[in-house]
C-alpha cells in the first residue's frame, strides 16, 4: 500500500509541468524569496500550454523555518482539479491525494490555489527557445503496473534553470507481480555528475523522492545534450501524467529544503 501511495504522489507531481500545444495555458515556475532559502533553485517563469485533461493553473505556496531563516516556496503550474474547487485552500482542506505530496514539508504556513483562466496563477514570460531539449515520458511494464500510467514519448524544451536530461528505472513487486517504472525529463543536476548512480550513491535531497517506494532495484541517470535520455515511444494514456521535471523536480525541491 505505501508503495502504491508514494507512486500515485509522484504520479500528481509529475503531472504538473508536462505541456502540449492546444490548451488552457499557465505560468510555470519555482521559486524561493527569503534568507532560508537553500541554494539556485529559482528558475524563470514560462506561459505554458498545458496538456489535454489538465484543466486549471495551480499556485503553491509555503513558507517554512530553515535553521532559524524564513523561506517562502512557490509553484506555478498546470494541473488537474483532482475534485477541488477553485480558489484557494489551507494543507488541512486538501484531499488526501493531494496532500500527500506536501505531508513531509515542515511548513509554516501553506496555500494551495487553483483557477482556470489562460496565465491566472500569475508570472511572467520568459524567451526559453534555446532551452535543452529533452524525452519527457512515464512509462510502467510488467504486470505489476497499476493502472494505465504509460505516455507518450515527448520531444520537450526544459525550462530555464533545468540542464540535465533524466532518466529514473525501478522495480518494484506488488502483490507477487514485478513492475518497472521509467521516467524521463528535464531537470537541474543538484550537484551530480552526469551518468548513472544507484539509489545509495544519490545526495538525500534527491533520494528523499523515492525513499518510501521499497524498490527491489533503482538507477538515476543524468545527461546534457537535446534528446540524450532516450526512451522508446509508447501509446498514450487516457491518464494524462508527466516528466518528473517535476514527478520528481517538484518532490526533489519540496525535500532539499
Amino acid at each position: 500500500m505505501a508503495s502504491r501511495i508514494s507512486f500515485n504522489c509522484a504520479v500528481f507531481l509529475g503531472m504538473l509541468l508536462y505541456a502540449t500545444s492546444e490548451a488552457l495555458n499557465c505560468y510555470t515556475q519555482i521559486s524561493c524569496s527569503g534568507s532560508g532559502c537553500i541554494g539556485e533553485m529559482t528558475i524563470d517563469p514560462v506561459e505554458t500550454p498545458c496538456q489535454e485533461h489538465l484543466d486549471v493553473c495551480l499556485r503553491v505556496t509555503y513558507e517554512k523555518t530553515v535553521n532559524g531563516s524564513k523561506a517562502e516556496y512557490t509553484t506555478l503550474s498546470c494541473s488537474a482539479k483532482l475534485g477541488l474547487e477553485n480558489g484557494c485552500t489551507s494543507f488541512d482542506d486538501l484531499p488526501f491525494s493531494v496532500a500527500a505530496a506536501y505531508e513531509s514539508v515542515d511548513f509554516d504556513s501553506f496555500e494551495y490555489c487553483l483557477c482556470d483562466e489562460d496565465l491566472c496563477n500569475t508570472g511572467s514570460i520568459t524567451d526559453t527557445s534555446e532551452a535543452l531539449n529533452c524525452y519527457t515520458q512515464t512509462s510502467c511494464s510488467g504486470s505489476g503496473c497499476i493502472g494505465e500510467v504509460t505516455t507518450d514519448l515527448v520531444d520537450t524544451p526544459c525550462q530555464a534553470g533545468f540542464n540535465v536530461c533524466f532518466r529514473v528505472t525501478y522495480e518494484l513487486t506488488v502483490n507477487g507481480d514485478k513492475a518497472e517504472y521509467t521516467t524521463l525529463g528535464c531537470n537541474a543536476d543538484f550537484g551530480l555528475e552526469k551518468g548513472c548512480s544507484s539509489f545509495d550513491d544519490l545526495p538525500p535531497s534527491v533520494a528523499a523522492a523515492y525513499e518510501s517506494l521499497g524498490v527491489d532495484s533503482f538507477e538515476y541517470c543524468l545527461c546534457d545534450q537535446d534528446l540524450c535520455n532516450t526512451g522508446s515511444r509508447t501509446a498514450t494514456s487516457t491518464l494524462p501524467l508527466m516528466i518528473g521535471s517535476l514527478l520528481f523536480t517538484l518532490l526533489t525541491f519540496f525535500r532539499q529544503a
